[in-house]
């Protein structure tokens, strides 16, 4: 249980507001809003998670120690990957995306992490 909670703490911890998914109210609507995370995409609120749960198991190393992640996008799935997977020991990311056919911002995402376990080519 301890464990969890801290894998659950530091994932959420990227995220711009306490309450990482804030429900508020516009209108006559309730919303939940999914784009604290560090991307801005709705996908950061599993990445992030995922990143810390691969490198929890990739530690321990009872069935493998070391893992790649591939992926292949054209836009926020491999930025969220990358900044969910960047620093985690024992696990690499490797993703692809077809030059000239991201936004800027999103191919900016990918191409500025420089941490040593993260790939990333057009």
């Amino acid at each position: 249980e301890t464990d969890l909670q801290d894998l659950i703490e530091r994932s959420f911890s990227t995220f711009d507001t306490d309450e990482v998914t804030p429900l508020v109210t516009v209108g006559d609507m309730r919303v939940l809003e999914l784009f604290h995370g560090p991307t801005f995409a709705f996908k950061d609120v599993a990445l992030q998670f995922l990143g810390n749960l691969f490198e929890f198991f990739m530690l321990r190393g009872r069935k493998q120690r070391a893992m790649a992640v591939l992926g292949a996008t054209s836009g926020d799935t491999g930025s969220a990957a990358i900044h969910g997977l960047r620093g985690k020991h024992n696990v690499h990311c490797f993703i692809t995306y077809p030059r000239g056919k991201t936004s800027e911002i999103q191919r900016m995402q990918m191409e500025t992490i420089t941490d040593d376990n993260t790939y990333v080519t057009p």
